[in-house]
């Protein structure tokens, strides 16, 4: 009953978590609409605060992914949940550790006073430095996406699979898009496949909420150990 209770809860903070990931998607396909007249100062001002929410909601999101795989670690149903919550947790913190410390070595190393012709360096540095802290990042990510494709196929459920394949290939083309100049198409691109993906995680871990409630369904023996 006690393993019961923490699965509930484990599913219910990542269904939660799914919900703010469709709300975010929303606020960032917003963002890069408004960006088109970010010289206008109203216009600005709303992207500015549709930013600071993507921040906050992003946070929370992430808090209840951690959260919500412990819970589901408590309950021993395998160790590969375990590990999905130490992977949110560490490379998330890396990526951004690697990207900071980065910028701020060649924004000491390059100062712009040395002269204009250093200026295109420094930004192919500055990029350089933010895929691979972007890429270290969404690995944990990757992670959740496998794990929820795991819990998938271990409670056979069709809307979970799909929503976390679509949530991988979102994570895959994040980083290949950064290479790309940036623009609102590839920007409505990448937060549709995350409105996608994060629908149907929420759909899917409904269901799954609903049958544990109920007790109509229990884990096959599927998935990763």
């Amino acid at each position: 009953m006690f393993a019961t209770r923490l699965l509930y809860e484990g599913v219910s903070k990542l269904k939660l978590s799914a919900s703010l990931g469709v709300i975010l998607s929303v606020l960032s396909i917003t963002v890069s609409f408004i960006g088109i007249n970010s010289l206008n100062p109203i216009y600005l001002a709303f992207a500015v605060i549709f930013g600071f929410m993507i921040l906050i909601l992003e946070l929370i999101a992430w808090a209840l992914k951690i959260i919500g795989w412990g819970r589901i670690c408590s309950t021993r149903i395998k160790k590969f949940y375990c590990w999905t919550r130490l992977a949110l947790i560490i490379f998330p913190i890396i990526g951004m550790l690697v990207s900071f410390i980065g910028f701020l070595v060649i924004f000491l190393r390059q100062p712009l006073s040395i002269g204009v012709g250093n200026i295109p360096k420094r930004e192919k540095s500055f990029e350089t430095i933010g895929i691979i802290g972007g890429l270290i990042f969404s690995l944990g990510y990757l992670f959740e996406a496998i794990g929820l494709y795991d819990f998938s196929l271990i409670y056979r459920n069709s809307i979970l699979r799909v929503g976390s394949i679509i949530y991988i290939i979102s994570i895959a083309v994040s980083p290949i898009s950064s290479l790309i100049e940036a623009t609102t198409v590839k920007s409505l691109l990448n937060n549709s496949l995350h409105f996608i993906s994060s629908f149907l995680v929420f759909l899917g871990l409904a269901k799954i909420q609903k049958a544990i409630i109920h007790g109509t369904q229990y884990p096959s023996q599927g998935g990763f150990p």
